[in-house]
């Protein structure tokens, strides 16, 4: 068997998706990390919302990185009758639809970028206060 033109396409279309969530978020974990290695003085808070966004973008890669393994075989054999956000993953340990791991993958690439805003927005009213209490 093999994926139609439809199928085949939605399959390319969620790829492509989950490659350039990796794409940004990989930027997004390197601007953290040089952040922490300029060693600006940084809060508790601040240090811990950061790293929490750091572990929910590694969560997020880590969820694309599942789906983009599980395309290959569903070009192979999925049914002409079967839906691509359907569609099972090919793990032995993991077998649940694509959309689950599409889902898990934007919600945590969502709150990553969620908590590396906050952290940056925090930083620079942190400064910024800092600045005026000098002046």
């Amino acid at each position: 068997m093999g994926a139609n033109y439809n199928q085949t396409d939605g399959l390319k279309q969620i790829a492509e998706w989950s490659r350039w969530l990796v794409t940004v978020e990989t930027a997004a974990i390197a601007l953290i990390g040089i952040y922490y290695k300029i060693g600006t003085p940084i809060n508790k808070t601040i240090f811990w919302v950061l790293t929490i966004a750091i572990v929910c973008l590694f969560v997020s890669i880590i969820s694309a990185a599942l789906l983009i393994i599980s395309i290959p075989a569903a070009f192979q054999d999925i049914r002409d009758d079967e839906k691509v956000l359907e569609r099972q993953t090919t793990f032995p340990v993991f077998n649940f639809p694509l959309y689950k791991l599409i889902i898990v993958q934007f919600l945590f690439f969502l709150f990553g970028v969620l908590c590396l805003c906050v952290g940056v927005i925090e930083t620079f009213s942190e400064n910024l206060s800092l600045k005026t209490a000098c002046s």
